[in-house]
């Protein structure tokens, strides 16, 4: 629902700034879906979860998975937030890359903190519920340290190396 008055303009999001909208705002909807999520809406979670486990489109299962309970917070401003937040993660090629580099590694963490989240929606428990969609994006936003540190120090190893060749005397003591 864009505003045709509005003036374009290209705002740059990192990943992580990204990842921590997405904590602080799917944290609330967890939070709020504990509510009003119905036993139709937990079956369809729990769909996600099976072909998450499964390895079936598990990327695909991992938005449904966020998207259900977007909806399941009756709220509809709410929803189209999630879902432009999830836009932004398939449309800019910086995130796809670094989402690519660490949303799959950790497969078993994440089908387990999709888990804690069910559990807590099953229990309606609205604090659970938040706390466990925290700790899910918790350990995506560290990932995303992670990686980008590793790239860093071989960045600067490569760089390093490259003058060690152009100074050492190595040839020469051998």
């Amino acid at each position: 629902l864009e505003n045709p008055n509005a003036a374009k303009t290209e705002v740059q999001v990192s990943a992580f700034e990204l990842t921590q909208a997405r904590a602080l705002v799917e944290g609330e909807a967890a939070a709020l879906a504990a509510g009003s999520i119905t036993e139709s809406e937990l079956v369809q979670l729990d769909t996600t979860l099976s072909a998450m486990e499964k390895n079936i489109q598990p990327e695909k299962a991992d938005r449904e998975f966020h998207m259900i309970i977007s909806k399941a917070t009756r709220n509809s401003a709410i929803s189209i937030a999630i879902e432009r937040l999830w836009e932004l993660r398939d449309s800019d090629p910086d995130i796809i890359n670094a989402y690519k580099n660490v949303c799959g590694r950790d497969d078993n963490e994440r089908l387990q903190e999709h888990r804690n989240i069910y559990l807590a929606l099953e229990k309606h428990d609205s604090v659970e519920a938040r706390a466990s969609m925290h700790v899910h994006f918790n350990r995506l936003i560290n990932n995303l340290f992670a990686t980008n540190e590793a790239k860093a120090l071989a960045e600067v190893k490569k760089k390093s190396n490259r003058r060690r060749d152009l100074y050492s005397l190595d040839h020469l003591v051998e």
